[in-house]
């Protein structure tokens, strides 16, 4: 692995890094394009790992389904997210904190429309799906929106949600 750094103090220090570039890297990535592009016109082509990817997900699926089907009770994750997906709309949009409904909903439920999945990333706290929901709903009215909350609630949203006159079906997972 190699790292690209304007700083030099940087290089490395998250990741052990063989080789250490210090540079612009807008602009050596550039000169690394053409460089492969000189090199390897037609490009390189790498099936095996084109379906790493398909073989997971079709992994995790598998694995996923006898939850997702099961009716045992209590209901598994999976299972209410299977249900979720199959009652909303392809259009519909769903929410979710950043907690494990969050995980799930990237994990389980699929994103048939852009736009669909409003999550947060990164730098999203818990607490930011049900504001999301109500954003999201006023951005598109005629579209569908599950919350998929946790157990926590804060009980302004409902309130701001039922003031706004919007339509949002909210899930305690």
């Amino acid at each position: 692995m190699f790292h690209i750094d304007i700083e030099p103090l940087q290089n490395g220090r998250d990741d052990p890094a063989e080789l250490g570039v210090v540079a612009d890297c807008s602009a050596k990535l550039r000169k690394l394009t053409h460089f492969a592009k000189d090199t390897c016109p037609e490009g390189i082509s790498r099936e095996a790992k084109k379906a790493k990817p398909a073989e997971f997900r079709a992994a995790c699926e598998e694995g996923s389904r006898e939850k997702a089907e099961s009716s045992a009770f209590p209901l598994m994750p999976g299972h209410i997210l299977a249900s979720a997906r199959k009652t909303l709309p392809e259009d519909g949009m769903t929410s979710t904190d950043f907690v494990w409904s969050k995980n799930g909903v990237d994990q389980q439920f699929d994103n048939l429309a852009p736009g669909s999945i409003l999550a947060p990333d990164g730098f999203a706290t818990v607490g930011s799906g049900p504001p999301t929901a109500i954003a999201g709903k006023f951005a598109a009215a005629d579209r569908n929106m599950i919350r998929m909350v946790g157990d926590g609630q804060n009980p302004s949203v409902p309130t701001t949600a039922v003031e706004l006159n919007s339509e949002i079906v909210r899930m305690v997972m």
